[in-house]
């Protein structure tokens, strides 16, 4: 598909995610309002989702403090990094399934 002077701005591009929900990649944050979340670590009060529609969208939630939002490629490292921070070397654990 050729795009046409400055018709397309962002793009989008589906892939298959876990357990056959399909997500997508896009090139701009996308709306918080927009998805659903699957936690995919918890440790005392901390917890790390995953957006269920969009690739590289992660939430941090720790008790009494608002959540904080990773999106890009570099979001995994930036969550994982924040959890570190949190809960201390069982952060590392975020990613390991």
């Amino acid at each position: 598909m050729v795009w046409q002077g400055s018709q397309q701005r962002s793009w989008s591009r589906p892939i298959q995610g876990k357990e056959g929900i399909v997500q997508i990649y896009v090139d701009k944050k996308p709306s918080v309002k927009d998805t659903t979340w699957t936690r995919i670590f918890h440790y005392n009060t901390v917890q790390v989702m995953e957006s269920d529609r969009y690739c590289d969208f992660y939430k941090l939630v720790a008790d009494g403090e608002r959540p904080k939002y990773f999106f890009g490629e570099t979001a995994w490292m930036d969550v994982q990094r924040l959890a570190v921070d949190k809960v201390g070397q069982n952060g590392y654990n975020v990613f390991r399934r």
